[in-house]
Parts: C-alpha cells; structure tokens; sequence
C-alpha cells in the first residue's frame, strides 16, 4: 500500500470510528428487570444536565417501543399523589423570613456575590438573596439545577406520553417526601455547601461536563461520586438521602413490578454507588440485566 492509500484508510478508518463512537453516544442504558412468576419490566437511567442539541436521537426506537408496550410509567416523584401545600411548606423558611434574616451578615455576603457573579454571565429570573423566602440549599439548588430550555427534561417528555396514552402513572416518593428529605440538611450543611461552590458558572461547568461525559462513557458510578464530592451535604446526610431513600422506593415499586409491565426512569447517580438502589432491589429477588 503507497503513502497516498495509507493515508486515505486512516483517513477512513478515523471517520467510521467518529460515526461509531457519536452512535454509541446517542444511546441511553437500558436495564431489565425481572422475577419469577413476574412480567418484565424496564429501567432507564438518565441525567439532568443533558443539552438537546446533539442528543436528538437518545431516546431510541428500542426505548420508545419498551415505553410503549409497558401498561405503567414509574418516575422518582409521585406528582400526581403529591400535596402541592406541603412541599412549599417545607420548601419555604417560614415565618415569613427572607434568605438575609436567618444567614449571618458574612454568609449574605458571600450568597450576594456568587448570584451577582452568575448574574452577569447567565440570564435568569432568579430572586435575590434578600428577598429569597426559600432554604438556602433549595435557592442554591435552583440555580445550580436550573433548566434554561436547552436540556433535555426525560420524565416530563414520557409523563406527556403517558397521560395521552391512558398508561397508569405513578412515582417513587411525593414532592413533599423528597423536600422533607432533603430539609435536614441542617444550615450549618448549606452554607458549607454554599462556600464550596466558589462560582456557579465554573460549578455548573465542571459538574455537567463530569456527569454527561461518565454518563456516556458507561461510568456511572463517577456520576454517583460526583455527587457527593460536589454536593457536599450528600456525605453527612447519606443514610438518608441515599440509603433509606433507595430502600423505601424498593419497597414501594415492589408491589407494581410483581404484577404490570413497568417503564421506569431514574436519575443514574441512584443506580451505582454505595447502597443504590438495584442493590434493594437484589435483595428483594429481582435480576437485573443491562440490555442498552
């Protein structure tokens, strides 16, 4: 083969591994789960910082045709069973308090300044810091979380299709549930986690880039990981945010995989990592098998 041969075949080969590897890319993971004398039903894991743009394709034929033959969509919030009032209350500080009365002139400081930061460099709506009537870590959450109509949002998407579709429609834990949770995380755990942000842009940056990109490498349990290096509120609060969380959903999706046909979608930093939750799953009899 001449030089001018050789550097084509490279040339081609090069180009069939990109096409390759973007394929591979547009796949989301796909588990099986069954047990005895149970009909099958799917999982998929997806993430929250997923741009649509150059992700169209995700949601494959093979996804959308385990979603449209199962009889029961499952998601992490039961939005239908949820009480609407009580998750503001526990959202809210209460007593009518704003963010600057209950933080320290130091730590008010510091809040100001990382939203103004990100104030300049990103659009948003978000309230300021002195007129916030929300928890700490929920106004950071919001901002750090925010969806500015560029990711992808999975669970709404198959709520929609579910609902026209007449699926029953069912979650793991009420709005209420998740926010009471995530409520004890004492003020002393904010404003650490507040303090270790540094600057939201960069924040927001680096852990997008770490969750898609582990999240399409297959290394999921990076993501798990992330999640609690970066939010550091998850390492004190662990057993439960975590493990008690992991094992009431086994619990309670228990009795609708022994007898329907289940689509579930879950975050994937709750499926690896220490005490996830398929390993309650595992312990209740299921099997599961990674078919994506």
């Amino acid at each position: 083969m001449n030089r001018l041969n050789l550097l084509q075949f490279l040339a081609s080969f090069l180009l069939l591994s990109i096409l390759v590897s973007c394929g591979e890319k547009s796949e989301m993971p796909v588990w099986e789960i069954t047990k005895s004398k149970a009909p099958k039903s799917y999982l998929v894991g997806t993430i929250k910082h997923l741009k649509t743009k150059g992700n169209e394709t995700i949601i494959t034929k093979r996804v959308s045709e385990l979603f449209d033959s199962s009889s029961t969509y499952i998601t992490e919030i039961d939005i239908i069973g949820s009480d609407l009032l009580l998750s503001k209350n526990e959202i809210e500080i209460g007593m009518n308090r704003t963010l600057k009365e209950i933080l320290s002139e130091e730590n008010f400081t510091t809040l100001s300044k990382l939203k103004n930061q990100w104030s300049k460099t990103a659009n948003n709506t978000f309230q300021s810091p002195d007129s916030a009537r929300i928890k700490l870590l929920f106004y950071l959450q919001d901002i750090l979380y925010q969806n500015d109509g560029e990711n992808i949002y999975f669970e709404y998407l198959w709520l929609k299709q579910a609902m026209a579709t007449q699926k029953s429609i069912t979650g793991l834990e009420s709005f209420q549930k998740h926010y009471q949770d995530l409520s004890q995380v004492t003020l002393a755990e904010q404003i650490e986690f507040m303090e270790s942000i540094g600057d939201i842009k960069e924040f927001k940056k680096e852990f997008s880039s770490i969750v898609t990109n582990s999240y399409f490498e297959g290394e999921y349990k990076n993501i798990y990981d992330a999640h609690l290096e970066k939010f550091t509120y998850n390492k004190s609060n662990h057993g439960t945010l975590w493990k008690q969380k992991h094992e009431n959903w086994a619990n309670t999706i228990d009795s609708f995989l022994s007898k329907e046909k289940c689509f579930i979608s879950i975050d994937v930093q709750h499926l690896f990592g220490k005490e996830n939750f398929f390993d309650y799953l595992f312990l209740k009899g299921y099997k599961i098998e990674k078919i994506q």
